[in-house]
């Protein structure tokens, strides 16, 4: 009523049939209204027990300790030593000093740039790391899934690395929906021309 030209649904908070309802609802009040879907993308969480971190204190995680998913691991999932690892969203910086094995038992080192406590289910960020594989979790496709039923003007991808996870989400959804690529990975700044 406001005025609104188009709605994001954040697909981070809602389950998938929940904003099949909501898109069905926003169409009855005002079909006008574009439909922006912001699917979740490879969101990583911590898995491990709480854990206090110092300053300068070295620690060991494993990969699945990380959120690592096999189906993005590929053996070392592309951790190298010297690559950023954000824990509890940011709130931690640690910097990895080795890489030892791979999914999902492999260990890495890291030593705590700045610590703080960390809790179970706070997310994990790779800055520094091209993380294999697709970009798209199982929720994600039955998320574009509804969003090609529900006839979506717009989706929004996260977390994009490189050309070919625009070209896999425009495979699914077919020609008629605009695909938005969400810029928040430095890999994605390398090839934006691409």
């Amino acid at each position: 009523d406001a005025g609104a030209d188009v709605l994001r649904l954040n697909c981070s908070h809602v389950d998938t049939d929940g904003w099949r309802e909501r898109i069905r609802s926003v169409r009855a009040v005002r079909p006008e209204v574009a439909i922006l879907v912001d699917i979740q993308g490879p969101k990583l969480r911590y898995s491990g027990e709480t854990r206090v971190f110092q300053d300068g204190e070295v620690c060991t995680f494993t990969f699945t300790e990380l959120g690592l998913p096999e189906s993005r691991s590929h053996g070392d999932g592309g951790l190298q030593a010297g690559q950023r690892i954000l824990l509890h969203d940011g709130r931690i910086e640690t910097v990895i000093e080795q890489v030892a094995g791979t999914w999902p038992d492999g260990n890495l080192t890291v030593r705590v740039l700045h610590g703080v406590a960390l809790q179970t289910n706070k997310g994990v960020n790779l800055p520094d790391t091209e993380v294999m594989g697709s970009v798209l979790s199982d929720k994600d496709r039955a998320d574009l899934e509804v969003s090609k039923r529900e006839h979506a003007e717009f989706v929004g991808v996260s977390f994009v690395q490189r050309p070919s996870d625009i070209e896999e989400v425009r495979s699914l959804l077919g020609p008629t929906c605009h695909v938005i690529a969400k810029i928040e990975r430095p890999q994605a700044l390398e090839r934006i021309d691409e």
